[in-house]
């Protein structure tokens, strides 16, 4: 017979072991970026742009508690944008450096969310003739989900090339 503690510790260590095998539903590996040549000018009705990603962030606690869509295209909207993100890291650590003549910077915020599970994407930037469309895809927890009990506030800032359009936002959702 198993003295209580030794019992103890092989309960502890299969349940251990049991949970390395959980994680929620569409976390499978991600296709790596493929590099590609920034368009100059759009082609014809549309042109699909380069946007390699600054920054991107999902299960992390940080001072966006609100949902926002951001277009910065000055070094004080970007210092700004860095505050809230490192609002709970200290020191906080330098940002991007990015090019304000050249290139401008798109960044989405979930606001803040009860649990893990939580994500937000930007998919594609198209720009067309007189306009820039960012294409997001938020997820949230589906029912079932297995997600850790903490505050996240997923984000996700990508570069692109600098225009001087309106820059319109199309949301699709998954899970929950």
């Amino acid at each position: 017979m198993l003295k209580p503690s030794m019992l103890l510790i092989l309960t502890a260590l299969a349940l251990a072991l049991g949970a390395v095998g959980c994680r929620p539903k569409g976390d499978e590996k991600q296709p790596q970026e493929v590099p590609r040549e920034i368009p100059s000018a759009p082609q014809d009705d549309f042109t699909p742009i380069y946007f390699p990603i600054i920054e991107k962030r999902r299960e992390i606690r940080s001072g966006c508690k609100t949902p926002e869509k951001l277009v910065i295209k000055d070094d004080e909207a970007l210092e700004e944008v860095r505050q809230k993100i490192y609002y709970y890291t200290f020191p906080k650590p330098d940002f991007m450096t990015v090019d304000f003549e050249k290139e401008m910077v798109i960044a989405v915020f979930m606001g803040e969310c009860p649990t893990a599970g939580y994500s937000i994407d930007i998919v594609e930037v198209v720009e067309y003739a007189d306009k820039l469309e960012v294409q997001i895809n938020m997820r949230k927890p589906s029912p079932g989900d297995i997600v850790g009990q903490v505050i996240t506030s997923p984000f996700c800032i990508v570069r692109v090339r600098r225009v001087d359009k309106d820059v319109t936002f199309l949301e699709a959702s998954r899970g929950g």
